[in-house]
């Protein structure tokens, strides 16, 4: 018998624990909003950075910002190839 479900032969039902649904999909959205939003305000937070403090114009100052948000989105998949191909056999010998 699995932890998840019950199951009753002599009654003739079968119970499943219910899984996902409308609540778990909107937390799911909530969550993905909620990540932009501050993803959003990190970006302009940096090109008012660029714009005040480093005295960029605002060309330059957004130009920079997208080059480095980018750099940052195509690290990850290079790091994330790194550790799988790498980190995981070593920590499965050990």
């Amino acid at each position: 018998m699995q932890a998840d479900s019950m199951e009753a032969t002599e009654k003739g039902w079968k119970f499943q624990q219910r899984k996902g649904g409308y609540r778990a999909a909107m937390f799911i959205l909530v969550m993905t909003g909620l990540d932009y939003i501050g993803f959003v305000a990190n970006m302009v937070s940096l090109v008012l950075y660029f714009l005040g403090v480093m005295h960029f114009d605002l060309a330059d100052a957004s130009t920079t910002v997208t080059n480095f948000i980018g750099t940052a989105f195509l690290l990850t998949i290079l790091g994330g190839f790194i550790s799988d191909t790498y980190m995981t056999v070593r920590i499965c010998e050990a």
